[in-house]
């Protein structure tokens, strides 16, 4: 029996907000729960890196771990793009609000402090 490789956490994925796309984009690390079978043209925040033509269109997984509760929970982002090579996945919170999903972005340090809480600066499935 081989033991499972462990991963390089230099090499795991990172996703970050981005309000300015029109939908979820993932790139290197995402599995692909479904792939529709569609594509798109993107065109990136400046002109001159031209459009990316067929930019499939899919269901991507992600796996979360909660430090707190010792447990992975699974995410599925419907009808994202993928982009195999962005190097960080791109979560749009308009898109995730629009699927019952509280996304509190505003910085720790802009709270004051008796407004922190647990679910200051983070994202809360509510399903």
């Amino acid at each position: 029996m081989r033991a499972a490789a462990v991963p390089n956490l230099k090499d795991a994925s990172r996703a970050e907000l981005d309000s300015n796309c029109d939908t979820c984009c993932f790139g290197k690390g995402v599995y692909i729960a479904e792939d529709t079978h569609a594509t798109t043209s993107v065109n990136p925040f400046l002109e001159d890196l031209g459009t990316e033509p067929d930019v499939k269109i899919m269901t991507a997984a992600t796996a979360h771990d909660d430090p707190e509760a010792w447990r992975t929970y699974i995410l599925f982002y419907r009808h994202a793009l993928h982009i195999p090579t962005l190097q960080r996945h791109l979560l749009n919170p308009n898109q995730m609000r629009a699927n019952d999903v509280i996304v509190n972005e505003t910085p720790l340090v802009l709270l004051p402090y008796d407004l922190r809480n647990k679910h200051s600066h983070s994202i809360v499935a509510t399903t």
